[in-house]
């Protein structure tokens, strides 16, 4: 018997025959379109006449998959509801603290347990989430992003319940005072102009004020919303304070701040190869970040695991083979051949071949599309 999940798609992904999972709503709070509609091009439409960004769909998992494909499957889409969930979540309580309304931190809560609670059944998922930024404000999918990255770094340093929540509250609220920049400035296609900028960097320093005024949140949350831009050297704002002054998650924050903003595409630049941004992270230990702090980052955060698909820069999938702590950007790969039953055709050395890197991680769904024949992007 074929087994059903729930998939969250974007409109561009959606086609005509799928069956919607959940009913759609308008921004009024209207229902569009009930669950169980059968979708097709017109209903596409409505959709995107109303500003509908994702919708909830009905998937049959093939029965010829093995039990590990099966689970590996569910547990991606697990990964991407909860992060989805956590970016609607970051927009409404950034709008309603934009507004003057209180910061709901129940709400805001919830969301970072989902992500726990996916992070700590499998790490890998959400840790290269760039096929996941469905949204055009950098600054929600951002946030999400950096709460991911604190919480598998509290997980790594052994953090539970309450206190690895914390973590990911605070990773999850880093940016929270840039609700009281001009959303046009938030928007600008292109890079600050000095004057932009120091305006700006206010965004630290007014985090910590609304953090501190809305009571209840804990001090972890609120140093590193307003610590979050300081660096180890002492170069950083707004307090200009240096190493050991600065809290280490607000150190891991500010790893996370810079990792994610370089390896994401903007409207004035394109977004930087996970490999290149890496070797910026270690040529900066001990100036912008603390060594220790940079080695746990890159060692949990920034590397791609051993046995996992990823795609290389000339188009080609492989798989991790392994991982030199000395160099932990360029792996050992087994270049794979989806015509040829995903076996290894070559084994490439990454140590010694500069003009390869490595670009993303393949999911899951994807890898189930090869092996039907549908041809993935390169991009």
């Amino acid at each position: 018997m074929a087994t059903e999940i729930k998939c969250v798609l974007t409109l561009d992904e959606l086609e005509p025959e799928m069956i919607l999972a959940k009913d759609v709503y308008t921004p009024e709070g209207q229902v569009l379109l009930r669950a169980g509609t059968v979708l097709n091009q017109r209903y596409i439409q409505k959709m995107q006449q109303f500003d509908v960004r994702v919708v909830w769909i009905k998937k049959v998992i093939p029965e010829d998959l093995s039990p590990e494909e099966c689970e590996l499957l569910q547990q991606e889409e697990e990964a991407r509801r909860a992060y989805i969930e956590a970016v609607n979540v970051v927009e409404q309580v950034m709008n309603d603290v934009r507004m003057g309304e209180a910061l709901d931190m129940p709400t805001m809560r919830e969301a970072v347990s989902n992500l726990c609670a996916v992070l700590l059944t499998n790490e890998h998922l959400l840790k290269h989430v760039d096929e996941l930024h469905l949204y055009d404000d950098y600054t929600f999918a951002h946030s999400v992003q950096v709460c991911v990255f604190t919480i598998i770094i509290g997980k790594a340093l052994g953090y539970e319940g309450s206190k690895l929540e914390d973590v990911g509250t605070g990773g999850l609220l880093h940016d929270i005072g840039k609700t009281r920049l001009p959303i046009e400035l938030l928007n600008l296609p292109r890079k600050y102009t000095p004057e932009e900028f120091e305006l700006v960097k206010n965004h630290a320093r007014w985090g910590e004020e609304i953090l501190n005024q809305s009571g209840d949140v804990p001090e972890i949350v609120v140093r590193m919303a307003g610590e979050h831009h300081e660096r180890y050297n002492g170069t950083g704002y707004y307090k200009g304070l240096k190493e050991d002054e600065i809290h280490p998650f607000s150190q891991i924050t500010a790893l996370a701040d810079v990792y994610d903003a370089m390896t994401t595409t903007r409207a004035y630049r394109p977004a930087m190869l996970p490999q290149q941004a890496i070797e910026f992270l270690l040529t900066s230990c001990g100036t912008f970040f603390n060594p220790e702090i940079c080695d746990l980052f890159i060692k949990h955060v920034a590397i791609f695991p051993v046995g996992y698909i990823v795609q290389l820069t000339n188009g080609l999938l492989a798989k991790i083979l392994e991982v030199d702590e000395k160099m932990p950007s360029r792996p050992v790969v087994g270049v794979m051949e989806a015509e040829k039953s995903f076996k290894i055709t070559e084994v490439l050395d990454l140590r010694r071949r500069n003009d390869i890197l490595i670009t993303r991680l393949v999911p899951q769904s994807e890898i189930l599309k090869l092996k039907k024949g549908v041809k993935i992007s390169s991009s």
